[in-house]
């Protein structure tokens, strides 16, 4: 992907190049330049932004936070969404860091996003704990969310961008998607 390389390697530190059977699949599914343009198009509407500060008013029971975050969490989402990144900063203005990329179809994303937030079941995993640490490091978490269409690309494209940030402290939250991509190298 020598577009993505040219465009994004730089602003990431990296010239890493997209898992190859990821992008075997891409062009098997659909033309290589549209996937590239689509892959850059969501970098930028998904990184690029600012993200949206979530608020917090006990760091010990995120879930006090549920009720009065939801608002907030439409924001991010913009209607739709199914990709998703979470943040952290130094409060009041560190430069944000990029902790988490995940995916869930439009019907789900919000339930997915609430459950790193905010609350989890316990026979679900999240990034709740990653959350909490972070707040009581006196950081602050921000989300955004793009839109990927067709939704079962979405896979690919969050793949493809956690495959660009999947260097030495890049993605911490993200484990298992990283563990993946080595495999797959």
């Amino acid at each position: 992907f020598t577009q993505i390389e040219i465009e994004i390697a730089p602003a990431v530190g990296q010239s890493e190049m997209v898992r190859e059977a990821m992008a075997k699949y891409a062009a098997e599914v659909i033309e290589s330049e549209f996937f590239e343009s689509m892959v850059l198009m969501r970098y930028r509407e998904l990184l690029e932004i600012e993200p949206i500060p979530i608020t917090y008013v006990n760091k010990d029971d995120l879930s006090e936070s549920f009720d009065e975050n939801q608002e907030v969490i439409g924001n991010a989402i913009k209607g739709e969404a199914n990709v998703y990144a979470i943040f952290s900063r130094t409060i009041p203005d560190g430069q944000w860091e990029l902790m988490y990329i995940g995916q869930r179809t439009k019907s789900k994303i919000r339930e997915r996003i609430n459950q790193h937030l905010f609350k989890t079941p316990k026979s679900t995993q999240s990034k709740i704990e990653e959350v909490k640490n972070c707040l009581k490091g006196g950081k602050q978490i921000g989300l955004s969310c793009v839109l990927v269409e067709p939704d079962w690309l979405r896979l690919s494209i969050e793949d493809q961008l956690i495959a660009l940030h999947s260097k030495d402290n890049e993605l911490i939250w993200n484990k298992k998607s990283r563990a993946k991509a080595r495999m797959r190298e």
